[in-house]
């Protein structure tokens, strides 16, 4: 799931810097944690987070095709 991620990340012209997306075992499934600075985020998130909503529905479809639940994250990089 981090290539389909980072496919549709970089597909809306942004870029994922080294180590920013990580994959962990979670609760229910896959949690995908994606760490982007301050003005990606306001990017990416926007005034009303359709981006996001976007994409999430998008990994919540190709997670359910493999009979499992992910999980997206998206936290500001230290």
């Amino acid at each position: 799931m981090l290539d389909f991620v980072r496919f549709l990340f970089e597909k809306t012209g942004h870029r994922i810097a080294e180590g920013a997306l990580q994959s962990a075992p979670g609760p229910e499934g896959e949690l995908i944690t994606l760490s982007l600075s301050t003005a990606d985020i306001n990017k990416f998130a926007g005034s009303d987070a359709r981006l996001m909503r976007s994409f999430r529905a998008l990994l919540s479809v190709a997670a359910a095709v493999k009979e499992t639940r992910v999980t997206l994250e998206v936290t500001e990089a230290a």
